[in-house]
């Protein structure tokens, strides 16, 4: 997909060795994936929308890299 490598380029400074930002790649991968096969099924491996589908996917926690980043939390009222 198109956004692979920004999205590469965007989280590759966070410390991976830390073990809550490895969990949250891999999470934005798999969800991603998940929004992919589903948008095939739904719209009939339409491309536009298969990708749509696995780019929402992979941004929908964005956010998540930086709040660990700075507060080591996900919980918001924590935090952000």
């Amino acid at each position: 997909m198109k956004n692979n490598k920004k999205f590469g380029k965007y989280v590759k400074p966070f410390n991976f060795k830390e073990h809550m930002i490895e969990l949250k790649l891999l999470h934005s991968i798999k969800v991603a994936q998940i929004c992919k096969n589903i948008a095939k099924s739904v719209f009939n491996d339409n491309e536009e929308l298969t990708e749509l589908a696995y780019n929402i996917g992979l941004l929908h926690d964005i956010s998540r890299f930086e709040q660990w980043a700075t507060y080591k939390t996900f919980i918001d009222r924590e935090s952000f």
